[in-house]
């Protein structure tokens, strides 16, 4: 068809109005690329379908795509050997897994009554597993569950306890009758990602330790004191641990959704 033709139809005003209830990016893609048809026998395919999802939408409220997100480029990224998706992009992946799933479920009770619908829908891949293993690993907050692996809630029952070991001697230096005077402040704060006490300028070589920093007044010194330097190592080191097997588990989902690609790039 002829561009001025288009342009006379306001198609593309027609795309831009459509683009507007679509449930994704990758519906907006797909709206923008159309292009008015010819064939005859294809354009009455299409008005047949346009008319059972019409159909379908007044009759059951609509298709239950909640969840849907455009997740070509993840896909891509996964499909490279030694690639990570992070967290939200897992989440994202196991929402189109499971969209495909209830959009199948929901059009069950249709089958007779809507083909041109089932015959898509019937293409729609089911893939609980990988929707398991997601959503058993990762919280909906995109964050890597304790229960992911043993290794890992081993590693956090360890960050656990030495932060609350920390604490409980820094808060005890604190409240000495003997150092109490040589606090400006009664917290525990952070300091270079370390624990330590403000203690006041004038005392700061009355504790033995490392200064990690002083106030903008410069009346305060933040002291790491020398009882709890080897904790904070400690602590630095179980927090790279962590950060491992967290990596580890993120490559090995991943492994796991590059396995599933066929199935994925046809949902």
């Amino acid at each position: 068809m002829l561009d001025n033709t288009i342009k006379i139809l306001e198609f593309d005003k027609l795309k831009e109005v459509l683009k507007r209830y679509a449930a994704s990016n990758l519906g907006k893609s797909r709206i923008e690329a159309l292009v008015p048809m010819t064939d005859s026998a294809e354009i009455k395919r299409k008005l047949n379908l346009c008319s059972e999802a019409k159909e379908i939408c007044l009759i059951a409220d609509g298709f239950p795509l909640a969840g849907l997100k455009d997740i070509r480029q993840l896909l891509r990224k996964a499909s490279k050997i030694g690639a990570i998706l992070e967290p939200e992009e897992l989440l994202d992946i196991a929402g189109i897994a499971r969209a495909a799933r209830n959009v199948k479920n929901a059009m069950k009770k249709f089958k007779e009554q809507y083909p041109n619908i089932q015959r898509i829908v019937a293409d729609l891949p089911i893939l609980p597993e990988l929707e398991a293993i997601i959503e058993e690993t990762i919280s909906p907050d995109a964050e890597i569950l304790d229960s992911a692996s043993p290794e890992l809630r081993g590693i956090r029952k360890q960050i656990i306890s030495t932060r609350e070991t920390i604490h409980s001697k820094l808060e005890s230096t604190i409240r000495s009758v003997q150092t109490h005077k040589f606090i400006q402040e009664s917290v525990v704060t952070l300091r270079n990602d370390r624990y330590v006490i403000p203690v006041k300028q004038d005392f700061k070589d009355a504790l033995p330790g490392i200064i990690q920093g002083q106030s903008a007044s410069g009346a305060t010194v933040f002291l790491e004191p020398a009882g709890i330097v080897e904790y904070n190592n400690t602590l630095h080191r179980l927090d790279s641990e962590e950060l491992r097997e967290i990596r580890r588990i993120l490559r090995a989902l991943t492994d796991d959704v590059r396995s599933f690609l066929p199935e994925l790039e046809t949902a």
